[in-house]
């Protein structure tokens, strides 16, 4: 859950994303959006977790063309993660389209790589939740090249090349993941 930490990256983009002077000013829904994908983490119950679901697939439906790569992502998030409104070809549609998206964008690459990053994270855990474990691979190893020291991308390379039977990658995957330089050689 991510997107609902303090972390230093989200903080940037909201402030990006709220500022009035730039081209990525979507104040309109983007709270009303992070405000339901809040909810929608926090419930339990079925019934109130798909009410904060549809919530936010209506308001990012309601004006697709003018939604910034952060509503999309969250409704990409939503079709990968939530039981009833689960899609995982529609949410690897809406991953592609932040990730074209945020490519397009005139902001710092490193914001930039980070946010890609991210995007490329999810879009992995959809083709891992689908067991199409090279299109998982591929798309891990794609994010690591926008953060090559991405603990996650690592750990997810690992596990999709067990999948695939490929040990060695798996194994070199794993060592990018210790805590400690020497332990990666």
């Amino acid at each position: 859950y991510f997107i609902m930490s303090n972390s230093p990256l989200l903080k940037t983009i909201e402030k990006m994303l709220l500022s009035k002077k730039n081209e990525f000013n979507f104040v309109l829904n983007y709270r009303e959006i992070k405000n339901y994908y809040q909810k929608w983490v926090q419930k339990n119950n079925p019934k109130e977790k798909n009410y904060f679901a549809n919530s936010i697939i209506n308001a990012v439906e309601r004006n697709f063309a003018f939604q910034s790569f952060f509503n999309v992502m969250i409704y990409g998030i939503i079709l990968t993660y939530d039981k009833i409104a689960y899609n995982p070809q529609k949410a690897i549609e809406l991953f592609t389209r932040a990730e074209e998206v945020v490519q397009n964008c005139d902001v710092k690459s490193e914001l930039k790589n980070e946010v890609l990053y991210f995007i490329n994270i999810y879009k992995g855990f959809v083709y891992l939740k689908e067991y199409e474990y090279l299109h998982s691979l591929e798309t891990f190893k794609k994010a690591l090249k926008y953060n090559p020291n991405g603990v996650t991308g690592f750990f997810y390379s690992a596990l999709c090349a067990r999948y695939i039977d490929d040990f060695d990658l798996s194994f070199d995957c794993l060592l990018y993941t210790s805590p400690s330089p020497r332990d990666r050689t």
